[in-house]
């Protein structure tokens, strides 16, 4: 399994695409790594959420990462497309009352860039 592959793929977003990020090559050291270069860039948080199911790894690569003190919840997943299953997720979680104090957004790869109040640590574009 390689982390970019090309082919034909029907991404989560709905949209075809002729190259694809998967994330299941990451080993947990990546996603240690990857969590720090993400602590730089967002403010402190209390809460970390991963989106299901490609933010779960780097939601417990942030876990140690929690400042007790903080106020923040950090919702992360693993690549933006669209930005859609970030959006429904947070809905989700904001529904059930799970979101209390200020929400950051981060991924690791955006595959175009996202609005501004979402942190992209690699930013391709089709």
């Amino acid at each position: 399994m390689s982390l970019f592959q090309r082919g034909s793929f029907t991404l989560a977003s709905g949209e075809s695409s002729s190259w694809l990020i998967d994330c299941r090559a990451l080993v947990t050291e990546d996603w240690a790594a990857l969590a720090k270069l993400i602590v730089e860039r967002t403010p402190p948080f209390r809460v970390v959420l991963g989106v299901p199911e490609g933010g779960i790894r780097l939601m417990q690569a942030l876990e140690q990462h929690r400042d007790r003190t903080a106020t923040g919840v950090l919702v992360v997943d693993d690549v933006w497309t669209s930005g859609g299953s970030m959006n429904r997720y947070i809905d989700q979680v904001w529904a059930e009352g799970a979101l209390a104090g200020p929400v950051s957004r981060a991924v690791v790869f955006a595959r175009r860039s996202p609005p501004a109040d979402v942190v992209a640590l690699f930013t391709m574009e089709d």
